[in-house]
């Protein structure tokens, strides 16, 4: 049984990427051409299992939606996140912000140095370990110690909280789970599928893109199915960058979301989805990340 500490945090820096964006994407490009033909030779990723939880680790991971900002009904998000390192050395972890609507290479990067099998906590770690506000993405990948190239061997996972003071009461909060997304998780041009949402009079819906094709941008039909009735319209994400929009308004009630991306995602493109359901009254909320039955 592998045994995890909490830890804190061990080494932070800030670094604003000495690359153009044309740089960046091709080496980004080049290091998950890597990942791809690593797993493309390998077994599936390892898992750890015990008697109450099975989880997976990963080289290159996503939050898919992340931020410190104010929402709708008196509401103020913030994103608590944990990242776990399950190897039994130290690993150097990047970490970078994707803004809504803009580009995640124009950001500036975080390392952090996390001990062997360790997870360390972030409180808001938007607001107070990117420094930035706003709706978003983060980006965590593993890295050599010298910074040279993604570590394949690495075993990292993460999971993140985004949370808010419970709207109209001085008690407790409300939040909704981001559990780490890899960025193999979705590929290609097949349909992706979010299940058991709603939208009516006492609940709203927003869905989520996350183009992780680190040069083009790429338009998804976005197709809401209830049992209501149902909607359908487009989302365009710009290269290296997440949407976050709502649904139209109307009575769908319960729901689910179909994601069809178009033509020109190619197989070797990645991207991750998602849809919450939020409850008017309380705040309270669920998350649905999109399932990708095939990638083409």
């Amino acid at each position: 049984m592998k045994t995890l500490f909490a830890g804190l945090l061990f080494l932070s820096a800030t670094v604003l990427s000495a690359q153009t964006v044309s740089d960046q994407a091709a080496t980004a490009a080049r290091e998950r051409a890597m990942l791809l033909a690593v797993r493309s030779g390998a077994q599936p990723r390892g898992a750890h299992t015990s008697a109450a939880l099975t989880t997976g680790y990963d080289q290159w991971i996503f939050i898919p939606a992340a931020g410190s900002l104010q929402g709708n009904f008196g509401t103020f998000y913030k994103s608590d996140v944990m990242i776990a390192n399950y190897r039994n050395q130290q690993q150097r972890v990047r970490v970078r912000w994707i803004p809504q609507g803009g580009s995640g290479f124009n950001t500036t990067l975080q390392y952090i140095n996390i001990p062997a099998n360790t997870a360390i906590s972030f409180s808001d770690m938007v607001g107070q370990t990117m420094h930035y506000t706003g709706l978003g993405s983060l980006e965590i990948v593993a890295r050599l110690p010298d910074d040279s190239s993604i570590d394949l061997n690495a075993q990292l996972d993460a999971f993140s909280r985004i949370w808010t003071p419970q709207p109209n009461t001085t008690l407790g909060t409300v939040s909704q789970n981001f559990g780490g997304s890899g960025i193999l998780q979705i590929e290609g041009s097949g349909q992706a599928f979010a299940l058991g949402l709603r939208q009516d009079s006492g609940y709203r819906t927003n869905i989520g893109i996350l183009n992780a094709d680190f040069s083009n941008p790429h338009t998804w039909t976005v197709q809401a199915v209830g049992t209501n009735g149902s909607t359908s319209f487009t989302v365009t994400v710009p290269a290296f960058s997440m949407v976050q929009t709502n649904l139209p308004s109307g009575n769908y009630g319960n729901l689910y979301v179909i994601f069809t991306p178009p033509n020109d995602v190619t197989s070797t493109d990645s991207w991750t989805a998602y849809a919450s359901s939020t409850d008017n009254g309380t705040g309270d909320g669920w998350v649905s990340a999109a399932t990708q039955i095939t990638n083409q």
